[in-house]
């Protein structure tokens, strides 16, 4: 449900699928908020041990997550309006 590629800078990127889910309820929000904090985890996830490294890793997943935010509430909007 997951896609990962590159983008034309080279940086990683993922593609969350969430057709499968019915966005009006609370656990289809719950597992669309789970896949999208795997793939942020995938995205900036690399194998150190350095602390600055690691947090660097945390703020890309925090951004990625916020950046989230507006696609998934209009995606959960949209559902609402559907019925």
């Amino acid at each position: 449900r997951i896609a990962y590629a590159m983008d034309a800078d080279g940086r990683r990127i993922a593609q969350v699928r969430y057709g499968d889910l019915d966005l009006g309820s609370d656990a289809g929000r719950a597992m669309l908020e789970r896949r999208l904090r795997t793939a942020a985890r995938q995205v900036c996830n690399a194998q150190v041990d350095d602390v600055v490294a690691q947090a660097e890793q945390q703020r890309c997943r925090s951004e990625a997550m916020v950046a989230t935010r507006r696609a998934v509430a209009v995606a959960i909007d949209a559902e609402r309006r559907a019925g």
